[in-house]
């Protein structure tokens, strides 16, 4: 009896070599050692669906997202301008809950698969790589680490462990320096979050 072991064809970048890992695992020797036969299978096509404000988000089954979302697309952007339902609704995307997801249902989102179609051709990227973009860019000269330079040079810092390039780590350190460097602290000299305490530990 053959029994196919289907796989996602093309996996993402950040696991560039999950095929390989797949195809030289023990599972055929110990099929192959009880009788059986395996091997590689691979779909012509990438599995894929389309996510977007006019149709549908990982996060619509989230108790304040379920709020928003019931708002014309003109209300909800203006929802999202303000700056404490925002940061409400980012913890709540983030964090869940999210329950078990079936079939073709939402899941929780992995950014740094989720890619952006904001152009005819690939490549795309995805919304982890256009959100690191966006914090080392950030033209904001707030040293601290609660939402400032410190605080994005952690973030890049955490983006750099997640995939390994070097120009994050630049980055990061980059940011940290600026931080560690300012005398523009808003916040009492020992405060972690608002003073230079926090970025000196960057």
């Amino acid at each position: 009896m053959t029994l196919p072991r289907c796989k996602h064809p093309l996996a993402p970048r950040l696991l560039a070599d999950y095929w390989l890992e797949e195809l030289t695992s023990s599972d055929e020797e110990r099929t192959a050692a009880r009788g059986g036969r395996m091997f590689g299978q691979a779909h012509a096509r990438e599995f894929l669906s389309i996510t977007g404000f006019e149709v549908k988000l990982p996060f619509d089954g989230l108790a304040g997202w379920k709020d928003l979302r019931r708002l014309s697309i003109d209300e909800q952007r203006r929802a999202l301008e303000d700056p404490d339902r925002r940061r409400r609704l980012t913890d709540e995307a983030l964090h869940g809950p999210y329950g078990n997801a079936i079939g073709a249902e939402a899941r929780a989102p992995q950014f740094d698969t989720m890619r952006i179609v904001d152009r005819p051709q690939g490549p795309y990227r995805t919304v982890g790589e256009l959100a690191a973009e966006l914090t080392y860019h950030h033209r904001d000269d707030n040293p601290s680490l609660c939402c400032g330079l410190a605080g994005r040079a952690q973030a890049l810092l955490s983006w750099h462990h997640h995939t390994g390039e070097p120009i994050w780590l630049r980055r990061a350190n980059e940011l940290a320096r600026r931080a560690r460097n300012s005398t523009n602290f808003n916040g009492p000299p020992l405060s972690l979050l608002r003073g230079p305490l926090g970025a000196a530990l960057i």
